[in-house]
């Protein structure tokens, strides 16, 4: 297997785990990291012709999806391992796992940005906003 069919195949894997951990359809999986992007954009760039460049860019979604899954992986690991806690030795329930998750993906504490590669495709398809006159 080639090492682009075997990243897939371990984003597939981690994301039919995360599915299971917190009780997602694929449609409400896909909503989840869809949304977090445009807000991610929306604080990174704010309402501008650059977002939504982004938000229309197979380059950008890749990014976003690779970003993603190395969140995801981290999560499947903190979620499936055990808490110690005053009760006892436990795993997870539902409700701290979906805490975990937004705590994990919010956008607002995320440390990385598009490379240029990225903005500099997006760019290209916005249209400038100035008309020349003479």
């Amino acid at each position: 297997m080639n090492q682009i069919k075997q990243q897939i195949t371990i984003q597939q894997a981690t994301r039919q785990k995360v599915m299971h951990l917190l009780e997602l359809t694929e449609v409400q999986y896909g909503s989840v990291v869809m949304f977090a992007a445009y807000d991610y954009l929306q604080l990174q760039t704010g309402d501008t012709t650059l977002t939504k460049g982004l938000q229309t860019s197979s380059l950008f979604w890749a990014w976003w999806r690779n970003h993603w899954h190395k969140i995801d992986m981290a999560f499947v690991a903190e979620c499936e391992g055990l808490v110690v806690s005053t009760e006892g030795i436990h795993k997870r329930d539902l409700a701290e796992c979906m805490q975990l998750y937004d705590a994990m993906h919010n956008p607002e504490t995320f440390e990385f940005i598009p490379h240029n590669s990225i903005l500099q495709e997006a760019c290209k398809t916005v249209k400038p906003l100035i008309k020349h006159t003479l």
